[in-house]
């Protein structure tokens, strides 16, 4: 009965993967990579020039919340 349990299990077809990978599986990967930078690298800056048109909005509106004097 073991005997059988193993030539069972050595002799079964190997188990083919879930996901199966296209030539182009990786310029597919590397473009959504590359989309998720582009759009954390616009939301940075963007944030940034935000950031600076508030500090200037606020110390042009009200001088006495300008902190750099």
């Amino acid at each position: 009965m073991m005997m059988n349990l193993l030539n069972v299990v050595l002799t079964a077809p190997a188990q083919t993967s879930a996901v199966t990978l296209t030539p182009y599986s990786s310029l597919i990967i590397g473009a959504i990579l590359g989309l998720a930078l582009a759009c954390s690298i616009f939301i940075w800056v963007f944030n940034r020039r935000a950031q600076e048109w508030a500090h200037y909005y606020r110390t042009q509106k009200n001088p006495e919340h300008d902190r750099t004097k």
